[in-house]
């Protein structure tokens, strides 16, 4: 298990870093939408285990629209406010959309759940997914590669560093040393111990990484303060993700998303803290850093 499990990290870590650096921006994006509908698809065929019918195409369509959205109004510089206000229609529009699919099926006899789960798709995938995608395509493009500019590719690796690495000390340190449940009724093996060593491996990558950079990510400077704080902070954030995700799996009697990823699991399983982290740096990085 450990060993699948080093060999799917080092082919999607390598995989990650030839899109961030080399793939040109429109590429990037169909990728992102991709993962985006594997995810949902994944994410309702687990919770179809639950017995509840849920409008897979609609919900995946609707994901998948709020990150193209999101690369439209960014990609071609439109004015900020008037992006926020794409967004908001865009959401409210998927909002009607599932409603409004819900009523030929006179026979359902879970109509709210059908509605609630649907739209547990597109916000738990779609919507925070698109925050990856503020983060690669809010600084702009390199004109000359029409590849994403490198503040968007290193605030994204950031991410990626941060918080995968805090699953890796997590999960070493808490299997050697792990003796206190941090949540044992929803995902027991994770421990306080456990945690404790993702922070101390996501704060020590962070600032190796920030070191490799230039004191930087990008146009955006990094003081040794935040350097500090923003691992940690997406360790706690992606942890909560991760629980999250074990709770909806435990919610249907799954162990497992699916067994898609060899020694990991499903695609899920993987983007699961990445998928509470994305939005955080985001918001701090606007809030805190420029």
């Amino acid at each position: 298990m450990l060993k699948h499990r080093v060999i799917s990290g080092f082919l999607m870590g390598g995989a990650s870093l030839a899109i961030l650096f080399f793939a040109p921006a429109g590429l990037s994006l169909l990728i992102l939408i991709a993962i985006c509908a594997l995810a949902q698809l994944e994410f309702y065929v687990l919770i179809g285990h639950a017995q509840v019918p849920v409008h897979k195409t609609l919900g995946t369509f609707c994901g998948c629209l709020l990150i193209a959205v999101t690369f439209a109004t960014l990609g071609f510089n439109v004015d900020p406010e008037h992006a926020r206000g794409w967004d908001v229609i865009v959401a409210a529009f998927c909002f009607l959309a599932v409603c409004a699919r819900q009523l030929p099926e006179r026979e359902s006899k879970t109509p709210l759940q059908s509605i609630s789960y649907t739209l547990l798709g597109i916000l738990y995938i779609g919507f925070l997914l698109s925050f990856i995608a503020r983060l690669g395509f809010t600084w702009g493009f390199d004109g000359v590669t029409n590849r994403i500019s490198d503040t968007g590719q290193h605030l994204v690796l950031y991410l990626i560093i941060t918080v995968k690495f805090s699953d890796i000390g997590a999960y070493f340190v808490g299997s050697r040393f792990g003796k206190h449940k941090l949540s044992p009724r929803i995902s027991p093996k994770k421990t306080w111990e456990g945690l404790a060593g993702g922070v101390a491996t996501s704060v020590i990558a962070g600032l190796v990484t920030l070191w490799l950079l230039g004191g930087a990510l990008g146009s955006i400077a990094i003081s040794l303060t935040h350097a500090i704080i923003l691992p940690v902070l997406l360790t706690l954030v992606g942890v909560t993700g991760d629980i999250v995700e074990s709770l909806f799996k435990r919610a249907v009697g799954q162990k497992d998303s699916s067994s898609t990823i060899p020694g990991m699991g499903g695609l899920l399983d993987v983007l699961d803290s990445l998928l509470f982290g994305a939005p955080v740096l985001y918001a701090y990085t606007l809030f805190f850093l420029v």
